[in-house]
């Protein structure tokens, strides 16, 4: 890379070629020049060792596509959905090793980073849960960042006037949670982090509940509110109007007015005076 940055004209006229041949047993030719290094071209084609080197823009099924459209469109063509979600640089990079690659199975020499950036991949490709092993790696994180912050407040302790059992309590505490920690990273045990959900769970539960109770008691003082209401509510009765009102429909409706105005006043000669 240092070579042809400092030499870019000597370079800049070359074109390379790649062939490659897909797991249906057609082949990929794929065109990329140093001059136009972000532009991909790609044609497919059933035999091998074809030259495309002087082919014309119809002949390419896809040409000059911009370099990220393009790695995803190598991607479906080579349909490596096996390898998903890691693209297919990475297993090209685990099949173009130098002599020195071959001292360790998994590890290649360009993996000097962390292994997070690259036992994930193989974990996936050897039929494991990568996400547990990324997951893995994130508790040895936190395990590390607890650490810090232990050493952290051991430091500020040596100068503080505070409680120190209760400080060292603290500390214990927080010597335990590593060592949980620790120990669900080297197992995949993952119990704490569902005890944590569930604790979440029945705290909302509760709030929900507490919040129902309260509704539930409003609406039962407004129900008792309503029937005192009404209950409080007396139909005004003037025996005179209705006595006289009863006078004249007996006049109006002669025979027709089957109850006199006493039983209405007296409900008890109102029972005696209906039949049966």
């Amino acid at each position: 890379m240092k070579t042809r940055s400092k030499h870019a004209e000597l370079f800049k006229k070359f074109v390379f070629f790649l062939e490659i041949e897909t797991l249906d047993g057609t082949f990929i030719t794929i065109r990329r020049s140093v001059d136009a290094s972000s532009k991909l071209s790609f044609v497919r084609h059933d035999a091998r060792w074809q030259d495309y080197t002087d082919a014309s823009a119809s002949e390419w099924n896809h040409e000059n596509v911009p370099f990220e459209a393009g790695r995803q469109l190598l991607d479906g063509l080579l349909g490596l959905n096996a390898i998903k979600p890691w693209s297919f640089r990475i297993p090209v990079g685990y099949a173009l090793r130098t002599q020195n690659d071959f001292t360790s199975v998994f590890q290649l020499s360009k993996h000097s980073g962390p292994h997070r950036d690259w036992k994930p991949y193989i974990a996936h490709i050897l039929g494991f849960d990568w996400e547990l092993v990324e997951l893995g790696f994130d508790l040895v994180e936190q395990i590390e960042e607890l650490k810090e912050t232990i050493a952290t407040l051991r430091l500020e302790l040596g100068s503080s006037e505070i409680d120190l059992d209760q400080i060292r309590g603290l500390i214990e505490i927080k010597k335990k949670e590593v060592t949980s920690l620790g120990n669900a990273a080297e197992q995949f045990d993952f119990a704490i982090q569902d005890d944590s959900i569930n604790t979440n769970i029945v705290e909302k539960l509760d709030k929900a509940i507490a919040e129902l109770n309260t509704e539930r008691y409003l609406l039962s003082r407004t129900r008792k509110r309503l029937v005192e209401s009404l209950q409080a509510e007396k139909i005004q009765f003037r025996p005179e109007v209705a006595k006289k009102l009863f006078e004249e429909a007996g006049i109006v409706f002669p025979g027709q007015v089957v109850m006199t105005f006493p039983p209405l006043i007296d409900p008890r000669r109102v029972r005696e005076s209906q039949p049966g």
